[in-house]
């Protein structure tokens, strides 16, 4: 049997998930790396010291923390996580040896993964694990997150202790609607509790069960603006910048939209309705500015349409306080701190084109940023890059180079391959991935040949095609649940067919054709006998007819056909004599067929005239 090259056995591991075990002195470490290899993930390893690196090389799948990393919940190694932007996109995993509520809401820090109790079995918490790190890969973000039960107290210390970036939705039992609180960095922890407190104490008591839940997505991280801290003079520049404004005050906005613009960015503005929202979806917007009072009426139903939205789920979501940012009607908000907290919240873009400039092959996430963000990164770097984009779904080949995307390639399953916008709105579709990039002297493939704008809106157009794909349909956000379930029988139908390599044949009507008629045997009396007299009467006539000799039966000599007497008219042509014997063919059987092959069109014209 022939043993596999050792670049094919690295090409497999590649495509395999794969999982940083962070942390030491579990006596399962050992035992628990065989059995996750075993289940089919590729499995590396990282001290809690070294964390931050090995997250920004490795780029994993799943980050499990076990040992001395999931003490306190993994309090310590959560809070390295939240520092940056890519390894804030990693779900983690705690291996822990119990449940409670303060485990369970700090496992569910970056990727709303479950807690896997300890057990003595490596075996089974690798299955579990195996089977965790599947579903994150192929899952879409809960439109409303988890949704647990806990008490006031216990809500007021996740509160205090909770690292994730979101908003918390808390209903009271008989209470008029959901409180929601914003979770997310640069917002300090005792406000938020405040807040917390101040809005949910009145409606229940400290021991009564309430409905907590977070809404998150896969998408850009939350922001909260504090107009409290240090005052900055500084002018912050945001070239190029695509800012997406979220303001029922037309002037407002506008006052806003244009401090922004005169930073160099580019705006888009709605209202709390949503109003030409799907205008916005071109614009990939980084950042996505909105009110923090506006959260607790119909602008937290337009913050869900853009978490939930392909494209515009991956634009950053900055909360901040209309009325303290532009204070008194027509007031100019305080730029210099707005602009501050921008800079900040565009770490990952920044971080990913700096990267790209510099080193010859890097991995990172597609979370960080998301597809369309990247592109539009990538295709300002001055190298021709070669990216590869992995995923259980589909595994997406892209060429880069001179500001163009030249190239795509998705392999998707069941062993489909797509080509060009086709491939490209397969990559849009994806909310999860591992990305490896490197440089190339050429690129591989030229399919695309478009500026990052025209080729992302045509890929668009695609994705209309590749809804009814079931594969990529999971990975689609909707913000319907109706709709969701009206069409998934119409997708599971149709995906066959909508992503064929070759569309379906249509079916030709069918048309009564009439029997045919029966022929008589070959050699029988009609066709030896009667057939060949009337082809012999047929041919006779016709040689009468043009005054030529009659063609003999066998054994006769052939006799000649008198030529009609015809008289000279007034005006009527000369009639040359007939023909002599002398100037007659040799083969008379020859000249009839040749003046049979004329045709009767031939005989019906009459000789021309001679000049008298």
């Amino acid at each position: 049997m022939r043993k596999p090259s050792y670049r094919s056995l690295d090409r497999a591991r590649g495509d395999r998930p794969t999982l940083l075990m962070v942390g030491s002195g579990d006596p399962m470490d050992a035992a628990l790396k065989v059995a996750l290899d075993r289940r089919g993930l590729s499995v590396e390893t990282a001290a809690l010291e070294t964390l931050e690196t090995s997250v920004h090389v490795t780029a994993p799948d799943v980050l499990l923390l076990v040992g001395d990393a999931a003490e306190d919940g993994g309090l310590v190694a959560l809070t390295v996580l939240g520092g940056g932007a890519s390894a804030a996109a990693v779900p983690v995993v705690l291996l822990a040896k119990d449940e409670r509520l303060e485990s369970r809401m700090h496992a569910f820090r970056h990727g709303a993964v479950a807690v896997v109790p300890r057990s003595a079995s490596a075996d089974a918490v690798a299955r579990r694990i195996a089977d965790l790190a599947q579903e994150l890969n192929e899952r879409v973000d809960d439109k409303g997150g988890e949704i647990g039960e806990a008490t006031f107290d216990e809500l007021i210390e996740l509160v205090k202790k909770e690292l994730r970036s979101g908003i918390l939705s808390v209903s009271a039992p008989g209470g008029e609607g959901p409180t929601r609180v914003v979770l997310g960095a640069g917002r300090p922890v005792a406000e938020a509790v405040q807040e917390f407190v101040q809005r949910l104490r009145p409606h229940v008591t400290p021991a009564a069960a309430m409905q907590y839940q977070f809404h998150t997505s896969t998408g850009g991280p939350v922001g909260v603006l504090d107009l409290g801290g240090s005052r900055s003079t500084e002018l912050v520049t945001l070239p190029s910048l695509r800012v997406l404004v979220v303001d029922d005050d037309p002037t407002r906005a506008d006052t806003l939209a244009h401090e922004l613009r005169e930073r160099g960015a580019l705006v888009f503005v709605t209202d709390t309705r949503g109003s030409g929202l799907d205008r916005a979806t071109g614009l990939d917007p980084q950042i996505a500015i909105v009110d923090r009072a506006g959260l607790q009426g119909e602008g937290f139903e337009v913050v869900r349409r853009i978490r939930n939205h392909m494209r515009l789920r991956w634009a950053s979501l900055l909360v901040a306080p209309w009325e303290e940012l532009s204070p008194g009607a027509g007031g100019v908000p305080d730029m210099h701190q707005l602009a501050s907290r921008i800079v900040v919240m565009m770490d990952a873009d920044r971080s990913l084109a700096e990267r790209a400039e510099e080193d010859a092959a890097f991995d990172t996430r597609l979370e960080a940023t998301g597809p369309a963000r990247m592109l539009r990164v990538l295709t300002n770097v001055s190298a021709t890059l070669h990216a590869t984009v992995r995923n259980p779904k589909a595994r997406v080949e892209l060429d880069l180079a001179e500001g163009l995307i030249v190239g795509a390639t998705s392999h998707v399953e069941g062993g489909k391959v797509l080509a060009g916008t086709k491939a490209l709105a397969s990559l849009l579709a994806l909310a999860s991935g591992r990305v490896h990039i490197e440089r190339r002297p050429n690129p591989a493939v030229a399919n695309v040949m478009s500026p990052v704008d025209e080729a992302l809106s045509a890929a668009n157009a695609e994705r209309d095609e590749l809804r009814n794909f079931v594969s990529f349909a999971e990975d689609e956000p909707h913000s319907d649940a109706h709709t969701i379930a009206q069409n998934l029988e119409t997708r599971a139908k149709a995906s066959e067919a909508l992503l064929a390599d070759d569309p379906p044949e249509k079916k030709k009507p069918e048309i009564s054709v009439p029997p045919p008629r029966p022929r008589p045997v070959v050699g029988g009396p009609v066709a030896a006998g009667e057939r060949a007299a009337k082809s012999r009467d047929s041919q006779r006539r016709k040689t009468l007819a043009m005054g030529a000799l009659v063609i003999p039966p066998p054994g006769e000599e052939p006799a000649k056909k008198p030529f009609p007497k015809r008289t000279m008219g007034m005006g009527s042509p000369a009639i040359p004599p007939p023909p002599s014997e002398e100037a007659s063919p040799p083969d008379a059987s020859a000249e009839a067929t040749a003046v049979m092959a004329k045709g009767d069109l031939d005989l019906l014209q009459p000789p021309e005239p001679e000049p008298v």
